[in-house]
C-alpha cells in the first residue's frame, strides 16, 4: 500500500500515478499486484481512508480470480440457438462516449467483459480526467458489517449495511459514498454528480447523520491509468449510462445490473437476459 494518511481532503483527484510508477495494470489491476493510487497530499482520492481495521483483513480477504483477456466488441448481442449472435451496433453506447469527461456516470459491463474482477459489473465514475480514472463497484457486496470496521458508520449505512468491494486496486482501503438530503451541505463532502459525492471517514459520523440519507463504504476501488479507460470504451469492454441518485445506494444491489440495462429500452434492454454462459443456453 502506498503512504498516506486515513481520511483525505475532499478534493477531487487531480492527477494521477503515472504507469511507469506501477506495476503494468488493465482496468482496476494487474496479475502481478494492483496499480498503487496517489494517496495524501495535493491529488488524493476524494473520501478516501489509507486502512480499513486489521478485521477486515482477517475476516474478509480479498481474492482476485485469474486474469484473462478480454475481446473487443462493440454490438449488442442476443441469444439464439447457437450461443450469442451480433445483431447490432449502437453507435455512441460504447466507444463514442470516451469523450470528455465521465465523472458521475456508470460503466457497465458488456458481456464480453469476462475478466473476473468487472465481469457484470456497474461502476460509478467518482474522477475521470486526462490523467486517468478512478471509480466504484456499485454491485458487488460482502458479508461484513461496515460497523463491525468502521464503527459508528454503520449506522448511517444503507441497506445492505455491508462493506461493499470497490474494486481491485488497494482493498485494504476505504472509499464512502453517502446521498445528502435536499438542502444539506455538510463539511467533509466532495460532490460526484447530483446528490451523489464522497465523505471524509476521518470525520465523526453523528457530525452527518442529520445531512446523509445514507452512505456506501467501498473497500478498495477501480482505476484506469490516462487513455486506459478510453481505450476499454473503444474496445467494447463497457456500456456508458446515466446514472441516478438511488443507484448508488440500491438496496438489491445483485440486481443493478440487469436493472440499468433494462431501463435503457430497445436493444441495450436485452442484453439483461444474457446468459452468463452462452453456450449454456
Amino acid at each position: 500500500m502506498s503512504g498516506g494518511t486515513a481520511g483525505l481532503g475532499c478534493d477531487r483527484a487531480s492527477q494521477f500515478a503515472p504507469r511507469e510508477a506501477l506495476p503494468e495494470c488493465g482496468p482496476s489491476g494487474a496479475p502481478d499486484g494492483p496499480c498503487q493510487p496517489p494517496v495524501g497530499g495535493e491529488g488524493g482520492i476524494p473520501g478516501y481512508d489509507s486502512a480499513l481495521p486489521d478485521i477486515w483483513a482477517h475476516r474478509y480477504g480479498h481474492h482476485r480470480g485469474p486474469w484473462q483477456e478480454r475481446h473487443s466488441a462493440k454490438w449488442i448481442l442476443v441469444i439464439g440457438r447457437e450461443g450469442a449472435v451480433a445483431v447490432h451496433h449502437e453507435p455512441g453506447m460504447i466507444g463514442d462516449m470516451a469523450r470528455g469527461s465521465l465523472t458521475g456516470q456508470l460503466l457497465v459491463a458488456t458481456p464480453t467483459l469476462r475478466d473476473p474482477n468487472f465481469e457484470r459489473t456497474v461502476v460509478l465514475l467518482v474522477a475521470h480526467e486526462p490523467g486517468g480514472a478512478l471509480g466504484v463497484v456499485l454491485n458487488r457486496a460482502t458479508e461484513v458489517p461496515v460497523s463491525e470496521v468502521l464503527g459508528g458508520w454503520g449506522l448511517l449505512a444503507g441497506s445492505p449495511p455491508v462493506v461493499f468491494e470497490g474494486g481491485p486496486v488497494q482493498p485494504e482501503a476505504a472509499i464512502c459514498l453517502a446521498r445528502l438530503r435536499p438542502g444539506s451541505e455538510p463539511r467533509g463532502f466532495s460532490q460526484v454528480s447530483g446528490p451523489i459525492g464522497t465523505v471524509d471517514l476521518s470525520r465523526d459520523p453523528e457530525s452527518l447523520r442529520g445531512s446523509v440519507e445514507g452512505v456506501r463504504v467501498f473497500a478498495g476501488y477501480a482505476g484506469w491509468d490516462g487513455g486506459q479507460l478510453e481505450s476499454e470504451l473503444n474496445d467494447g469492454s463497457w456500456f456508458v449510462f446515466d446514472a441516478l441518485p438511488g443507484d448508488p445506494l440500491f438496496p438489491q444491489p445483485d440486481d443493478l445490473w440487469a436493472l440499468v440495462l433494462r431501463r435503457q429500452g430497445g436493444l441495450t434492454a436485452a442484453v439483461a437476459h444474457f446468459p452468463s454462459d452462452p453456450m449454456l443456453n
